[in-house]
């Protein structure tokens, strides 16, 4: 536990050192530099849509024979959100973005749901009232965006 907590210390260090590093080069080369940090940037957020999806057809794969935990398919729908967001260009992709997230978390829940009222394993009043918290926050997320939209194209 403890090699865990200086392993995950020293990788924050190092998360920040080198954040700190690429900062100070993008301000020493100027708008060069801030061009390519800019694309550089632009193409992370594209890569991480990708590897982000990818996360949720693995964990969810994973949940439905039992190696992965619903918390991690949860996780990996949220992550999924963000990233999506990140690269929406208008209040129409935002909007999906937050859509996806609550319909997934819907079908899970509905699941979740069946299995509990059936008695079946796999669908215990611990896991159906994280389904159901996390796709309220998922529903009121869309609802508060639709509400209070962005500007922008």
């Amino acid at each position: 536990m403890q090699r865990n907590l200086f392993s995950l210390a020293s990788l924050s260090a190092l998360v920040v050192a080198v954040g700190a590093v690429l900062v100070f080069a993008v301000d020493d080369a100027g708008g060069r530099g801030a061009a390519q940090a800019e694309a550089r940037l632009a193409e992370l957020l594209q890569d991480r849509v990708v590897a982000s999806e990818r996360a949720v057809e693995a964990t969810k794969a994973g949940y439905e024979i039992g190696t992965v935990s619903l918390e991690a398919v949860i996780d990996a729908v949220n992550k999924r959100a963000e990233a999506r967001l990140a690269v929406a260009a208008s209040d129409a992709e935002r909007t999906e973005a937050l859509r996806a997230r609550v319909d997934f978390l819907q079908k899970m829940e509905g699941v979740i749901e069946a299995k509990y009222k059936e008695g079946r394993g796999g669908g215990e009043i611990a896991k159906y009232s994280v389904v159901l918290r996390e796709r309220q926050s998922a529903e009121i997320a869309l609802i508060q965006a639709t509400l209070r939209p962005k500007a922008g194209p």
